[in-house]
């Protein structure tokens, strides 16, 4: 039989029906700041920025904040420095950080080096289907390929990671000394210094602002500081 009624809706705490609940939102709140008890947040860091700190000047009319942090992206300035950037315009270095030339740069300066090798007589490359073999004639992407599944193998009985340079334990030894023979004159510095020279570095920087074009400038004084002996000297210069 079944009985009307109802859960009361006051002396307790009633059960609920169901498990459903009213949705959650969460959303940043902005600091106070109080002439008297000063600012009550807690300073989160961002591992996209780095080392970093934020100065505040809170007035009745605006509020001010200027990070402190490491360079960020392409500046051509040391890493041990400290630049200042409004806080506002730190997604901008953030988003600006990485050279848009620099894949293609590395891709010119690898071709440099590959048509280096295949000059210097250490591989040769069809000319129908760009396939490259060892002075030997043996095809070498398929043998790699072979190589890195058998290292692949081996490391998953062992339960282990593969290594990055596993593969070249299970070449015969020939095809090792050929492969040896190619990746050293690849890595030699004559050969790096040469493709460099052809394919230099873009004058790329990465810059803020809405034109991006405000370069990023050390602060005087606190190169090779740790933060918190930067955060100190900062401190001393606005109240002494």
């Amino acid at each position: 039989m079944s009985s009307n009624v109802k859960n009361p809706t006051s002396g307790g705490n009633p059960k609920k029906t169901n498990n459903a609940g009213a949705p959650v939102f969460r959303a940043k709140a902005k600091p106070k700041v109080s002439p008297l008890s000063g600012a009550n947040f807690d300073f989160s860091g961002d591992p996209r920025l780095g080392e970093s700190f934020v100065v505040v000047i809170a007035g009745p009319d605006r509020t001010r904040t200027a990070t402190f942090h490491r360079p960020i992206g392409k500046t051509g300035l040391d890493e041990e420095s400290w630049v200042r950037t409004p806080t506002g315009e730190v997604p901008d270095l953030i988003a600006r950080k990485e050279d848009p030339n620099d894949a293609i740069i590395r891709q010119n300066r690898e071709d440099h080096r590959f048509k280096a090798a295949i000059a210097a007589g250490y591989i040769t490359r069809e000319s129908d289907d760009g396939e490259v073999h060892y002075p030997s004639n043996e095809p070498r992407q398929s043998i790699l390929a072979s190589a890195r599944a058998e290292a692949k193998e081996a490391a998953k009985r062992a339960k282990t990671s593969v290594a990055p340079m596993a593969y070249l334990a299970h070449l015969s030894a020939e095809r090792r000394a050929e492969e040896d023979a190619l990746r050293q004159f690849l890595q030699s510095k004559a050969v790096q210094r040469a493709a460099e020279e052809s394919f230099p570095d873009s004058t790329y920087r990465t810059r803020s602002g809405p034109l991006a074009n405000r370069d990023q400038v050390a602060v005087k004084g606190l190169s090779g500081l740790s933060r918190a002996e930067a955060e100190d000297a900062v401190y001393r210069r606005i109240f002494s």
